[in-house]
């Protein structure tokens, strides 16, 4: 959860995915909330929100980490019952 009220100032495109909302503030162009709890109301294009209530399952890509010399191959976090492998 996103506790207050988030403000969108001058940012030129926004994505979330599978977020909860206390509240939005404020709008710019290509603003899209998928599969989120409370988002704005409103479409495209007065405001400029694209709101999809429900996300696709997802498969999060490996990356590479590590420090220095040492670098492994990971996995992002996977949150129970939110991404599917």
């Amino acid at each position: 959860m996103i506790d207050g009220q988030p403000r969108s100032g001058s940012r030129q495109q926004w994505l979330s995915r599978n977020t909860e909302w206390g509240g939005w503030t404020g709008s710019d162009w290509n603003m899209v909330f998928v599969g989120d709890t409370n988002p704005p109301a409103g479409n495209f294009p007065n405001p400029p929100y694209t709101v999809a209530g429900q996300a696709p399952t997802t498969r999060e890509k490996p990356f590479r980490g590590g420090r220095r010399h040492f670098f492994q191959n990971e996995l992002p976090y996977d949150p129970p019952n939110q991404t599917a492998w």
